[in-house]
């Protein structure tokens, strides 16, 4: 099973890959897709819907099971999650068991388990501090609404700027590679704070899930404001709409050339 792992770790390598990803979640997945390769049936798609469920169970830990017991759960489960989410796509790797959808149905899932997240929190939050009403003592219900909207409008924008109606590209752009300028490096620090499952550890060692909402909340909405800009600074200018002329233009004379030869 080890060694069958160590193939798999290396045949299923990604360049761009998350520090805690690479190191910490990574070769428990290989461990697990070699002992269950042949003896359970799975398919890359079927994997994303389990650890859609695991990400799910672990929002729930963090809503309604109090304490540290359930801090710790829920870390446990969004780990495992994550695990099972590094499994899908090497798997698919693997095996060439390549889907034409298999890069949506994974962000489908990643996108519904971090929309689940700011809810749970927050009401995590507000039952701790004795569900209070008014502000400023009910700030985590307003943080925990504020932050669903943003993630989800984040992913939404995010997918509509891997679109192929606006990249032209045949299928979805994967997540851009970053340079080592000054903003590279700030987009990928960005990155790292967005993708929870690198370092929420912290937070729930601390008991202060609290700072998991003041940290990530600030950097959804903020990732909003940079990715709005970025749709509009592509689709408002009169660019826009000469670039996608000149395209058809192109395309309808590349029939009738096809349909005169």
């Amino acid at each position: 099973i080890f060694a069958t792992a160590r193939v798999i770790s290396r045949v299923t390598a990604k360049d761009d890959d998350f520090a805690w990803a690479r190191y910490a979640t990574r070769p428990y997945a290989a461990v697990l897709l070699a002992a269950l390769d042949g003896r359970v049936a799975m398919t890359p798609n079927g994997i994303s819907i389990v650890s859609l469920v695991f990400g799910l169970a672990a929002s729930a830990a963090f809503a309604f099971w109090p304490g540290q017991a359930g801090l710790w759960a829920g870390f446990a489960l969004s780990q495992l999650s994550y695990t099972v989410d590094c499994m899908d796509g090497m798997y698919a790797r693997y095996k060439g068991m390549r889907s034409p959808v298999g890069v949506e149905v994974d962000f489908l899932v990643d996108g519904i388990k971090q929309v689940a997240l700011f809810p749970a929190i927050g009401w995590r939050l507000w039952i701790e501090a004795g569900q209070p009403i008014a502000l400023p003592q009910a700030w985590m219900v307003h943080a925990s609404w504020i932050g669903t909207v943003a993630v989800a409008s984040g992913l939404m924008m995010t997918t509509f700027l891997r679109s192929p109606g606006l990249t032209g590209a045949k299928g979805q752009v994967h997540r851009p590679k970053r340079g080592g300028s000054v903003v590279g490096v700030v987009m990928r620090a960005v990155s790292f704070l967005m993708n929870y499952p690198s370092w929420i550890i912290i937070p729930v060692a601390m008991g202060r899930m609290d700072v998991f909402l003041a940290i990530s909340l600030p950097l959804y909405g903020a990732y909003c404001g940079y990715a709005g800009l970025q749709i509009v600074m592509k689709v408002v200018p009169t660019r826009h709409y000469v670039a996608f002329a000149r395209s058809s233009e192109n395309e309808a004379g590349a029939v009738n050339d096809s349909i005169a030869s």
